[in-house]
């Protein structure tokens, strides 16, 4: 799920428009750190290990910056 919500916010959805369920606060908490961990790689222009298949070529110019962007909550 951490993969799908830093794609969303790489394809330009505002973090405040995702929503994100889980059934603990121990798996919410977890589910937060990987998507910090994953759009840290992502704005960096390093894909994740867990996201190689979904994004075989990398971030475009315009997905960094829209992931930048979320990260930095603007």
């Amino acid at each position: 799920m951490a993969g799908r919500v830093a794609l969303m916010m790489a394809h330009g959805i505002p973090p405040r428009d995702i929503v994100a369920v889980t059934f603990t606060e121990a798996a919410a908490a977890e589910l937060l750190e990987r998507i910090e961990r994953f759009v840290t790689s992502l704005t960096a222009g390093t894909v994740p290990r867990e996201l190689d298949q979904a994004l075989q070529t990398g971030l475009s110019a315009d997905q960094r910056a829209a992931i930048a962007t979320a990260s930095n909550g603007s």
